[in-house]
């Protein structure tokens, strides 16, 4: 009986293991055991073993081709877009997705009629722009059979008349290897010139579709180091562009670049806003990582629980999952602040002392100075609560 698919990638992956204790300078042998974790979807590991590999051998273009991939495919991953269906197509364009991506981007209704009589206008008044609508169903196979290759022609063809969304769309093809040899640099410099064309149209004043898309597109580029030298400050530029165009995916990130200090200073505080404001366009993951902020960060349990069910509400798989956790946290929470918030106003009653406009955190804090050595355990609550919780600030995917 033939070995198993994932018998012969362990077989690899051992082989290539040995090879690398008889050979540890030998860029093959961590070449070849990156190319097995790949295969068996550990990008994490299989990006240490490109990275071990480039070291031995810089410049080497096949060795970063294929860490460039692996990266990709570990933000993915960790962006949790498996969970995430908006995140499954290159470009949602179903005429829903659509009317709502420009409600987002405009900040009002749009109905589907408005919405058609707008499409049919764009035709003919924006060069290419009925090639790339032809090149969405190619891609998607809506109405005609699926066929990359012509998808990436229609693209191609859009994108020589200066069509945004045309360079855009090719840019994404580039950059998965569809109808395309997949070519990231390429994507890049297509990326680039995409997100470098004027974010309005002139004369309707309507968001052009693929300028702020290519902008968010290029901060995941330069955050994750696909195709370009990682920079966290250059991941912020772009996401920041988008983010002022109304690209909520793009201030959903900002944020965690303020959680982790990634280009920027740490700043809970404007991540918080970052999180509120992609979460206030319709973000369902931002109203997640909101939710978390307000459970780890602001300690409010009744902000927290809004937030959460507002993300389930809006299909946010991930915290359907984690319902019963995440209530769970909530209630120990409630159960903390009741503590706190006893024992502080029983101190305020004996010392005389109104609560006034104090939060309390605020009151918490006063109350410290004046507690007596047996009310240690809650001290320590609230410590816990004020001071510990800003630590513990869970981290949910971005997209």
């Amino acid at each position: 009986m033939g070995m198993s698919v994932d018998g012969a990638l362990q077989r690899a992956l051992d082989d290539a293991k040995e090879a690398i204790k008889l050979r540890p300078a030998w860029f093959k042998g961590y070449f070849r055991a990156g190319s097995a974790y790949h295969t068996l979807r550990k990008y994490e590991k299989a990006v240490r073993q490109f990275d071990w590999a480039l070291s031995l051998a810089p410049g080497n273009s096949e060795i970063q081709h294929a860490r460039d991939d692996s990266r990709m495919k570990l933000g993915i991953d960790l962006r949790n877009e498996h969970l995430d269906p908006a995140q499954l197509k290159l470009l949602s364009n179903t005429t829903e997705e659509t009317r709502k991506m420009i409600e987002e981007r405009l900040g009002k209704p749009v109905s589907k009629e408005m919405l058609g009589k707008a499409q049919s206008l764009m035709e003919k008044q924006i060069p290419g722009q009925a090639d790339v609508y032809k090149g969405h169903k190619y891609r998607d196979g809506t109405d005609v059979k699926q066929d990359d290759d012509t998808a990436v022609k229609l693209y191609t063809k859009a994108a020589g008349m200066g069509n945004a969304e045309g360079i855009y769309n090719l840019a994404l093809m580039y950059k998965r290897g569809r109808g395309v040899r997949q070519d990231f640099v390429m994507a890049v410099k297509l990326l680039k010139e995409a997100a470098s064309k004027p974010p309005f149209h002139k004369t309707m004043r309507t968001p052009v579709v693929g300028v702020a898309e290519a902008q968010h597109s290029l901060g995941l580029t330069y955050e994750e180091g696909v195709g370009v030298t990682q920079s966290f400050p250059e991941a912020y530029k772009w996401y920041k562009k988008a983010s002022d165009l109304g690209y909520s995916n793009s201030s959903n990130n900002l944020a965690f670049m303020y959680r982790d200090g990634k280009g920027v200073p740490v700043d809970m505080k404007k991540a918080g806003q970052y999180w509120h404001l992609s979460a206030t366009q319709g973000n369902a993951l931002a109203m997640e990582s909101l939710a978390y902020h307000h459970l780890d960060v602001e300690r409010d349990p009744a902000q927290a629980m809004h937030w959460h069910a507002l993300a389930i509400a809006n299909g946010n798989l991930h915290a359907l999952l984690h319902k019963e956790e995440f209530g769970s946290s909530v209630a120990e929470l409630e159960e903390q602040v009741e503590r706190v918030e006893r024992v502080t106003s029983e101190w305020e009653k004996t010392e005389g002392l109104a609560p006034g406009s104090l939060k309390l955190e605020e009151r918490a804090h006063r109350a410290q100075i004046g507690i007596s050595p047996e009310m240690t355990q809650v001290l320590d609550e609230m410590q816990n609560l004020y001071v510990t919780g800003k630590k513990n600030e869970i981290g949910r995917a971005h997209v």
